[in-house]
This record gives structure tokens, sequence and C-alpha cells, in this order.
């Protein structure tokens, strides 16, 4: 992010011209189907007891569920672009 050290390094390696910053917001729509098969993906959930994770995949589910069934997540996508000095 603008904030976090990715330009500060660009700058201090030498190796590059000016750094250029561009942020991109999206929104991606979830259902409680397409939620639950994300975390199915996630290494964290995939560490667990098979029990363990199925009772934590229901949870979710049933808590997406008795709100609606669908929500969204706003996320920001961050590009640092520079030439070679």
């Amino acid at each position: 992010m603008p904030t976090g050290p990715f330009k500060h390094w660009c700058d201090e390696s030498g190796l590059f011209g000016p750094v250029t910053h561009k942020c991109y917001p999206w929104v991606w729509q979830h259902t409680t189907a397409s939620y639950v098969a994300f975390h199915r993906t996630r290494s964290d959930h995939q560490m667990l007891a098979a029990e363990q994770g199925g009772q934590l995949l229901a949870g979710l589910a049933q808590a997406i569920d008795d709100e609606g069934g669908r929500f969204d997540i706003d996320y920001e996508t961050h590009l640092y672009m520079a030439r070679l000095a």
C-alpha cells in the first residue's frame, strides 16, 4: 500500500526510476456456497481435522444463510510501476 515499504525498497535499490502507485478498488460478491468453497482452499482450514473443519464450515454457512445468503467484500489491488534506471 502507499504507506508500506514497497516504494521505499524500489527507491533504495537504485535500480529503478520514479515509482508510480495506482489503486484499483473492487468487490468480491459471495454466496454461501462460494464463500465456503473459498475457505476449503485455505491452508489454515485444510490443516484442521476433518470433523473440526466440517463443523467450522457448517457454522460459517449457517451464519451466512442467517444473514440472507449473500454478501460483498471490498478489496483494493495496488499496482506499483517503475522503469529500470
